[in-house]
């Protein structure tokens, strides 16, 4: 799974779910999932595991995390918020990171005041915005009570971000380290050592991996031509393409039309 940068707007959001599963992604909000029964695997940073009944999972500004649903449904609450809506914890979310982002919590002392939180978003009255603010804080003062934190260096996050976002807008066009280098105003060598440790992935495996995305949902709809379809998304040679499609997902472009159309 790729991580992608996600724009998010100013608001709390908060539901209830039966699935958490998601891609690995990054934002500058706080994402905090209380599971109420069953489990999901949850990580940030490549930091955590196994997310049980009674735990809270909890990613920081720009921690790159994801879900994994491997244990069919389950009942959880999810909470995403800017970090700015609970000023009473700025410090923390500004200067320091969890040890490990999955803490045991009280989940009977706790879940009065999440139904109270749910209830207001789902009345949503003039004062819906500060109960549920409100709410927030009572439920990440229990949470870090239950949960190691750390002085941490400040990562250059908003590196991160121009090239995952930089990347997203070209990745079918001819990309290389240099054009990412000279659009974000950072050295090549500066953004190859960002994939390699906080991505995990080389750029031309990252870039290439995005095109492949693209093209298995172009080849679904069918309208296009395999040849089309592999110049449409960045590859230079049908070749190429093909050897990339089949590496990435197990089996040919042809295999993977839902279409009889001939190319």
């Amino acid at each position: 799974m790729l991580p992608y940068y996600e724009k998010k707007g100013t608001d709390i959001h908060i539901r209830k779910s039966r699935r958490l599963g998601c891609a690995k992604h990054l934002h500058d909000h706080i994402e905090l999932a209380i599971m109420l029964n069953g489990r999901t695997k949850a990580f940030a940073d490549d930091k955590g595991g196994i997310l049980c009944e009674g735990h809270a999972f909890i990613s920081f500004p720009n921690q790159v995390h994801y879900f994994l649903d491997e244990f069919g449904e389950s009942d959880n609450v999810l909470f995403i918020f800017p970090p700015n809506k609970i000023p009473a914890f700025n410090k923390v979310f500004s200067k320091k990171l969890p040890l490990e982002p999955i803490a045991g919590i009280d989940l009977e002392k706790i879940l009065p005041v999440i139904n109270i939180a749910l209830s207001a978003k789902d009345t949503n009255t003039p004062y819906s915005e500060t109960v549920i603010e409100n709410c927030l804080s009572i439920i990440l003062a229990h949470i870090f009570e239950n949960m190691e934190l750390d002085n941490v260096k400040k990562r250059n996050i908003s590196a991160i971000q121009s090239i995952l976002l930089y990347c997203g807008d070209h990745y079918n066009e001819d990309i290389t380290l240099e054009k990412i280098a000279e659009n974000t105003h950072m050295s090549k060598y500066y953004i190859s050592h960002i994939f390699s440790k906080e991505i995990g992935i080389s750029m031309p495996e990252y870039i290439n991996t995005l095109r492949i995305r693209d093209a298995e949902i172009l080849l679904q709809k069918g309208e296009m031509s395999i040849t089309e379809v592999a110049f449409a998304v960045g590859f230079n040679s049908l070749r190429s393409f093909n050897r990339h499609f089949f590496a990435q997902t197990g089996k040919t472009p042809r295999q993977a039309r839902n279409t009889d159309k001939n190319d």
